[in-house]
């Protein structure tokens, strides 16, 4: 057991108000007294101060005015985090038939999914093999949807860096960190775990970083099911007819602005009869020569084949992940159809979707909503089918 359950234990016991023996102590905690004595000057430390009775019925009894709340709250956090339908695990590389009495004595018990000792791993923490086979024994888990809780920098802290999890530093005696371990959070009392897990379940949001009504509104259809939010925000575009360089550059920028996982998505036009053209440069030609000025180059162009190509790029703050998508059409003669805000660009008034006879400005939101996509593949659908098959954040 670590020792910050030992002095829970020790507390729990101490909080009857009443004298305890030091052999006492040592016996229902199942320490030797040395370190009852150490855990009597680390308490005090932090402001818990017990007072000593030498003689033969001496041993320790709590102030009334000690600070008893700080560590009286893990019960408090274990019981809200067992409401809130989180996983429990207690990683020791105590005994556990020790381990369990204590917990009994605690009360904690009914709260915890499993216990994993250093017996059952066969070393103890920090050693990798040590999370290794607690991963193997909880293989239902990500490591990134863990939090490892602890006292101690050299075993909790270790083990969470050597093994990829992020870690909480319960600095219960308030001292400087001068290790070189860092920990990814550091807290001073319990509770404040609840502001971080509340932080990262935000953090499991993907940000959909866009200033384009159009995307926004396919997104709310295409990625249904992901848990994402909008942030309309005109992120700057690099010269470049390479779209998933575009995007790549767009879903770094993006992560620097909003500092959680995001995504960002470029569409480039091609026309095959302009061996390609406009390819990424849209927003340039349409501002430059217009959607009339591009039907005035295929003027008598038999050849009316193009394509919508585009890119969607998630990026975690680690790795970065693209998705192609591409929607073969043809280009009409005339600018056809109704504006609305659902439309990405200009070029909808022209762009006839393969299969059909109609631009896309002249569809219905019904027409295009059931619309059979021929020849295409589509970048958020992609993403949407490999996020939720990696296990990401869904909505209910």
């Amino acid at each position: 057991m670590s020792k910050i359950a030992n002095m829970l234990n020790m507390l729990q016991i101490l909080k009857d108000k009443k004298i305890h023996s030091l052999a006492s102590l040592a016996e229902d905690i199942e320490v030797s007294e040395r370190m009852i004595r150490q855990y009597k000057a680390e308490l005090e430390q932090v402001g818990i101060y017990l007072k000593s009775y030498t003689g033969k019925y001496g041993g320790y009894q709590l102030y009334e005015n000690s600070n008893f709340l700080k560590i009286e709250n893990s019960l408090k956090i274990i019981k809200y985090l067992f409401e809130k339908g989180y996983d429990i695990y207690i990683l020791t590389n105590g005994p556990a038939k020790a381990v369990n009495n204590k917990l009994d004595k605690i009360g904690v018990q009914k709260y915890i999914t499993q216990i994993f000792t250093a017996e059952e791993a066969g070393c103890m923490k920090p050693r990798q093999e040590f999370f290794e086979k607690f991963f193997y024994k909880t293989n239902n888990h990500k490591k990134a949807d863990m939090l490892i809780i602890g006292d101690e920098l050299e075993k909790d802290v270790l083990g969470g860096i050597q093994n990829g999890i992020d870690s909480c530093w319960f600095n219960i005696k308030k001292i400087h960190n001068n290790s070189n371990l860092q920990p990814t959070y550091e807290i001073k009392d319990l509770l404040e775990l609840k502001n971080i897990l509340w932080r990262r379940k935000d953090m499991e949001q993907i940000v959909f970083v866009t200033h384009n009504k159009g995307k926004i509104a396919s997104a709310n259809k295409r990625l249904e099911g992901v848990n994402f939010k909008v942030f309309e925000y005109d992120l700057e575009e690099p010269r470049s007819d390479d779209i998933k360089y575009i995007s790549k550059y767009k879903v770094m920028e993006a992560y620097k602005l909003v500092k959680q996982p995001c995504i960002s998505l470029d569409c480039g036009f091609w026309i095959d009869e302009l061996n390609g053209f406009p390819r990424a440069f849209v927003n340039y030609s349409l501002d430059t020569i217009g959607i009339n000025g591009i039907l005035k180059l295929m003027e008598d162009k038999e050849n009316r084949n193009c394509r919508f190509t585009e890119c969607l790029s998630y990026y975690d703050g680690k790795e970065i992940h693209q998705f192609m998508g591409k929607h073969e059409g043809t280009l009409s003669k005339n600018v056809i159809g109704n504006d609305t805000e659902k439309k990405w660009s200009d070029l909808w008034f022209v762009f006839k979707p393969a299969g059909y006879d109609k631009t896309l400005a002249q569809m219905t939101d019904e027409e295009r909503k059931n619309r059979v996509k021929y020849k295409s593949v589509d970048a958020m659908g992609e993403f949407a089918k490999w996020y939720k098959e990696k296990g990401g954040t869904l909505w209910d």
